[in-house]
């Protein structure tokens, strides 16, 4: 048994991990406040985003160049998380959802690609069914291989049963 309870002491509340986290970018929004008061950091111009105009225009009806286009803005990020000595806080969460959704996008890649090839695949077989049918004709006068099965012709002849052990008495 452990000790009895404190009447006069107040259990001990611990926080969430949601207020822990709600808790912790309000330390480093205020952190990032007073660094740029102190003039220790560069105040955040918005240059950092005309880097994300190097990756391009993603196709959004071909799902096959999603992929690519993926890995050039990880590659951005990559790039300005190591020249980049104090990111601001806009800066932070921008890479952290780029890279979420990279996450969400490559767990999803393999199923939108064989999804679009689907697609293809039923236009394709929508517009040839349109197309005129084909004369079927008939084929008995095609000489067929008479080693196909149900054929009359050559065949193997059955195994020979092994002789029987004479000191065997079954």
């Amino acid at each position: 048994m452990g000790r009895p309870a404190n009447p006069n002491k107040a259990p001990r509340v611990y926080p969430s991990g949601a207020q822990k986290r709600k808790r912790k970018y309000e330390l480093e929004a205020l952190a990032a406040e007073q660094a740029e008061d102190d003039g220790t950091t560069p105040k955040d111009d918005g240059s950092w985003i005309a880097d994300f105009k190097k990756a391009g225009k993603v196709d959004l009806s071909d799902p096959a160049t999603a992929l690519d286009y993926t890995r050039k803005l990880q590659l951005i990020v990559l790039h300005q998380i190591s020249t980049t000595a104090f990111p601001s806080v806009a800066q932070k969460s921008t890479h952290r959802a780029i890279l979420e959704m990279s996450k969400a996008l490559g767990m999803t890649f393999n199923k939108s690609s064989l999804e679009s090839k689907v697609k293809r695949v039923t236009q394709h077989h929508d517009a040839s069914a349109q197309a005129p049918s084909v004369d079927v004709r008939s084929t008995k006068g095609v000489l067929k291989n008479p080693e196909a099965r149900g054929m009359s012709g050559p065949r193997a002849l059955p195994p020979i049963a092994p002789p029987k052990d004479p000191r065997n008495k079954s």
